[in-house]
């Protein structure tokens, strides 16, 4: 949620505009991605700026749990806990440990 607020306040909307006024449409790869398609969806109408943000966040959380189920099937894998390293050399120190 945190990151969404931040991309929204960073211009994201306005980012979106941008690139609909060069020419790109809802059609294009490039505008499918999260974020893209629910301002995409606000722009033609169909959702207010709260909902918009909200749909963002959903969908964002529910990516994030694909890619951990998905990673999951991978029981050799090293998990890493950004948010415990004080240090960036103990980050780098505890991966070369790991390979």
């Amino acid at each position: 949620n945190l990151r969404v607020d931040f991309m929204v306040n960073e211009g994201l909307f306005d980012e979106v505009q941008n690139l609909m006024s060069m020419g790109l449409t809802k059609n294009h790869q490039a505008m499918k991605g999260i974020g893209y398609k629910e301002i995409i969806h606000h722009f033609e109408g169909f959702t207010s700026y709260s909902e918009t943000i909200e749909n963002i966040k959903q969908n964002s959380r529910n990516y994030a749990k694909r890619q951990l189920t998905w990673f999951k099937r991978y029981n050799h894998a090293k998990w890493f806990n950004l948010s415990k390293v004080d240090v960036y050399n103990d980050l780098i120190g505890d991966i070369i440990s790991n390979i």
